[in-house]
């Protein structure tokens, strides 16, 4: 047995593992124009009317004349009858003995009244404009 036989070397050689060589994939990235924009804005002023409708009061003033005595211990007061404010006013007048007249009453009567008014309004509104060119192209002229 002192001979080797050949099955004998084969099966006491190691077995050995050759290195291949292997690609990886490695990603890289950059930018790239694809186009350009160019971006404008500008303020419109449009005039336009606005009208609405306006109440006001004034009042009306009207002398009754009236001539007649009063009590002086309970003198007219100011009274209301209906929409009209009476506002009495009194005078001493001498007499053979001293009486208080109702010499007059105002009679104010509130009127309402209504009145169309017109008045001028600038109203300011923004417009954008935007313009787009292909890549490597200059952007649009335009107002900026």
């Amino acid at each position: 047995m002192g001979k080797r036989m050949p099955d004998d070397e084969s099966t006491q050689q190691s077995s050995q593992t050759i290195p291949v060589v292997a690609e990886e994939a490695v990603l890289h990235k950059r930018q790239v124009e694809t186009g350009r924009v160019r971006i404008s804005k500008s303020v419109r002023t449009e005039h336009h009317e606005v009208s609405d409708s306006l109440r006001y009061e004034e009042a009306v003033i009207e002398r009754v004349p009236c001539g007649t005595p009063v009590d002086p211990a309970d003198p007219p007061q100011v009274r209301e009858e209906g929409d009209v404010t009476i506002v009495p006013v009194l005078e001493e007048v001498l007499v053979v003995e001293k009486r208080l007249m109702l010499k007059e009453e105002l009679h104010v009567r509130r009127v309402a009244r209504e009145v169309r008014k017109s008045v001028p309004v600038s109203l300011q509104r923004e417009e954008v404009n935007v313009e787009r060119s292909g890549p490597g192209e200059p952007p649009p002229a335009g107002k900026g």
